[in-house]
């Protein structure tokens, strides 16, 4: 399992900002250790639907496997 710092460095984000790239890593981290991507909030949105880049939303996706 990577640590959010070496899923941030492994992130092929160039143009994104600082902040995306840890929002990203965070976010894959809590995936690929057992976070529900889909579960949905109190306003019916889940973590994957909250992602704006498409990128992110697929390397998410694929955390999550």
């Amino acid at each position: 399992m990577l640590l959010p710092l070496q899923i941030r460095a492994q992130l092929d984000l160039a143009n994104a900002e600082d902040s995306t790239k840890t929002g990203a890593a965070i976010a894959c981290f809590l995936a690929q250790h057992g976070a529900d991507i889909y579960k949905r909030n109190l306003q019916g949105k889940s973590a994957l639907s909250l992602v704006q880049d498409p990128m992110v939303a697929e390397i998410l996706r694929e955390y999550a496997v």
